[in-house]
């Protein structure tokens, strides 16, 4: 009988997944034979709002594959959208990307690239096609650039802004030597209009070759889609070469609607601290916003946890969380919002144990300062 049971509810735990799966629909917008977008979309349920994902910035689309049946469990309407540099949207481009198109620079020819707007673009091109009016949008990473700038350009259509784990600064920006060639570079634009004396591409080139010894040494891991290595590392040179001025907490001031951060724990401390730089100012200029730690998690929080993610996901879009800080803990699911986080954070370097996690060897008090 105990059987017969499990088996019953096993059976209707599968089709209730693959009915879930099954409601997920591909399709491309071929903007251009250069350019073309490829997107999942799942419909909202009557009543239910959309959520509009902005992947990361190499992150494969099937990691969101769990999380996104887990809204679509909830009632969510869902786009997952792959910009059109990225693998999944390349391999419907049959001739050289429109990024491709090369100019003359003092060092030789280097391609023309890209703005954040034209991810925007991307992005906005599948939301119009869809015919979707206005949308919840949430960000992984490297999203949360392309998200400040349709956040800050088509704020009447978007209801909610949910950064999760949100990249501030370009990562080359983390090394000393990055930061110093980045003020350098700055410095030079502000006082030499002339490019072809001083030329910005010079940056250009030197990210691109730091791009290329790091990929080359992940490339027998990474799943092209059919599309080749090459095309593959211009399409995310593309994408680090137009945010290479960016700044996050430039962005902070901006009266977006309704803003979420999710953070991870085990992030890299010094984009962790960043990002609660970012919330420190955000915080300030709409200070209905709310802050989520979640506890014991990496960056990669929709791959790395979907089903708490989604939970999240709900209760911050129903507003059943209160504005402010809190903390979630990967192995409860509960949100624990009797201590603001912002204690430990303000200088969260002290607070990390050994195993990276920032909470430190006590997690039973969110003000309670690691011994190690």
């Amino acid at each position: 009988m105990r059987v017969i049971k499990l088996f019953i509810i096993l059976s209707t735990l599968m089709w209730t997944f693959i009915s879930y799966a099954n409601d997920i629909k591909d399709g491309v917008v071929q903007i251009s034979d250069q350019r073309a977008v490829y997107y999942q979309h799942v419909k909202a349920k009557a009543g239910k709002p959309t959520i509009v994902l902005l992947n990361g910035w190499i992150y494969p689309i099937n990691n969101w594959e769990t999380y996104v049946n887990e809204l679509a469990a909830k009632g969510y309407g869902v786009v997952l959208v792959a910009y059109s540099t990225q693998t999944e949207s390349l391999r419907y481009v049959k001739t050289t990307p429109y990024y491709e198109d090369l100019k003359s620079v003092p060092l030789g020819q280097i391609h023309k690239g890209i703005e954040t707007k034209d991810l925007a673009d991307d992005v906005m091109s599948v939301v119009d096609k869809l015919g979707i009016d206005k949308f919840h949008m949430q960000t992984l990473s490297y999203g949360s650039i392309v998200g400040s700038f349709i956040a800050s350009n088509f704020a009447n259509r978007v209801r909610s802004v949910t950064l999760i784990t949100p990249a501030v600064v370009p990562s080359n920006r983390y090394t000393p030597y990055g930061e110093s060639r980045h003020l350098y570079y700055v410095w030079l634009n502000q006082v030499n209009k002339n490019s072809f004396i001083i030329p910005d591409d010079w940056y250009d080139l030197e990210i691109y070759q730091s791009l290329r010894l790091v990929m080359e040494f992940q490339k027998k891991k990474m799943d092209l889609n059919g599309v080749s290595f090459e095309r593959f590392l211009n399409g995310a040179f593309q994408m680090g070469r137009s945010t290479k001025y960016f700044d996050l907490k430039d962005e902070a001031t901006q009266s977006w609607p309704n803003v979420n951060v999710i953070l991870a724990s085990q992030e890299e401390p010094m984009l962790l601290k960043d990002q609660f730089r970012f919330w420190d100012i955000k915080e300030k200029s709409s200070p209905e916003s709310r802050l989520v730690l979640m506890e014991d998690v990496p960056h990669a929080i929709p791959g790395a946890q979907p089903f708490l993610l989604a939970e999240l996901t709900d209760q911050l879009l129903s507003k059943t969380i209160s504005p402010g800080e809190h903390k979630m803990s990967s192995v409860t699911g509960a949100i624990d919002n009797s201590e603001p986080a912002r204690n430990i954070l303000k200088s969260c370097g002290f607070y990390l144990s050994k195993n990276n996690s920032i909470l430190g060897a006590s997690t039973s008090t969110l003000g309670t300062k690691s011994s190690n």
